[in-house]
């Protein structure tokens, strides 16, 4: 430890503290990260990664390649690093991240290392499928940890985890991202830091336009991110993560659109009914009716012919297998109310935001019009029912 040991200690307690409070402190959290890089630890990580063989030549070139506009990364292929990059950084309202302070005493090559570490960081975002949440910050530092053995992303991970374990429930809750727990997310980038081949060492400047899915495959996390407990960021064409549509959805609203792109019509009323569940291990079912149904008899079987035939017109249900591509869900129907289903795979266009669920058909043959139409249903997950079923005593 520096001679001046026993400040920096107090500043770094001092961020420690106010981070404790809320991760979200942006000046608390570079004042850590730079009182940081005075220590012993720091300048201890920094040599491990020197002496890393796939580190070294970019370290001995100085190895800076072409960073294009934000305009122009956007304009790049759809689902490449570039276009992904380009669009998560303009959604953000994002610019470079700035560059650390440095004590005198680092070298050239150390000041390369943390100018090179934090202009990627929001990189090692995307590549990662981290937004820019507290829970995504979270996950991140857990990523950077592991892959530099950081000691400011450690403390970083320290509040995150003592925030997480002194909030209160209902703070829990609150806010956009707090879907994903901090533990899971720490988790989740640990993990991912693990897996991952050292992300300093590429030259992600001479891939721009390599398809993100490309670059997740080089770097062996393409099955850890296909299991993300985070949606796609804007503009990535992956896989929607698995882990984010398990559970169980309530309808909120079903329209029909016509090819033209017509506003969308309400079918089944304003509310209608429906639940939708996904499992962990590929099974999906899904029920859907219109509200307000009623019969005049004791049960639907009891019911004359009319009746059941509006019954059966105004719901359906189906269950089967599901896998997931680039583009959203397929349903592998193998029980369905309409017999014409069982045996067909169902293809669905799919968008999460926070606990909405969005699933569109594509353009298909309808009854109620008669050019093609599609279909759009919009669900809202439900929590878990786990802390309502009671103990066996």
């Amino acid at each position: 430890m520096p001679a001046n040991s026993k400040s920096l200690l107090k500043r770094l307690a001092v961020d420690l503290a106010k981070l404790c409070s809320n991760p979200d402190d942006l000046d608390h959290a570079f004042d850590l990260l730079n009182a940081s890089y005075g220590t012993d630890v720091a300048q201890a990580a920094r040599n491990r990664l020197k002496e890393d063989p796939s580190i070294q030549p970019l370290i001995a070139e100085q190895y800076w390649g072409e960073w294009p506009s934000l305009s122009d990364l956007r304009s790049m292929p759809a689902g490449s690093l570039g276009h992904v990059y380009g669009t998560f950084m303009a959604s953000q309202g994002l610019n470079q991240l700035p560059n650390p302070q440095l004590g005198d005493s680092v070298s050239c090559e150390d000041t390369y290392l943390q100018h090179r570490i934090r202009h990627t960081h929001d990189i090692w975002h995307v590549i990662a499928g981290l937004p820019i949440t507290m829970a995504g910050e979270a996950a991140a530092n857990g990523l950077t940890t592991e892959q530099l053995r950081w000691p400011g992303s450690a403390l970083l991970i320290s509040a995150d985890l003592i925030h997480r374990v002194s909030e209160s429930e209902a703070s829990q809750t609150k806010g956009s991202d707090r879907t994903v727990d901090l533990g899971v997310a720490v988790a989740y980038g640990l993990s991912l830091g693990a897996r991952a081949k050292p992300l300093l060492a590429q030259r992600w400047e001479e891939g721009w336009e390599r398809p993100l899915s490309d670059w997740r495959d080089a770097l062996g996390i393409s099955d850890l991110i296909a299991q993300s407990p985070f949606p796609p960021l804007a503009g990535d064409r992956s896989p929607l993560p698995s882990a984010t549509i398990v559970g169980s959805w309530s309808l909120e609203s079903l329209t029909i659109r016509d090819a033209g792109g017509a506003e969308a019509v309400p079918i089944w009323g304003e509310q209608p009914l429906g639940q939708l569940t996904y499992t962990a291990d590929g099974r999906m079912s899904a029920v859907l009716c219109k509200a307000g149904r009623s019969t005049r008899s004791p049960s639907a079987g009891a019911a004359d012919v009319a009746e059941q035939a509006d019954l059966f017109r105004h719901s359906y249900g189906y269950a089967g297998r599901y896998s997931l591509t680039a583009a959203g869900v397929v349903h592998h129907v193998e029980v369905a109310a309409d017999p014409n289903w069982i045996g067909t795979d169902q293809h669905r266009i799919t968008h999460l935001e926070n606990d909405q669920l969005t699933i569109t058909t594509t353009a298909i043959p309808s009854v109620v019009s008669p050019d093609p139409v599609s279909y759009e249903a919009i669900w809202r997950k439900l929590p878990s029912a786990q802390a309502a079923i009671a103990t066996p005593r």
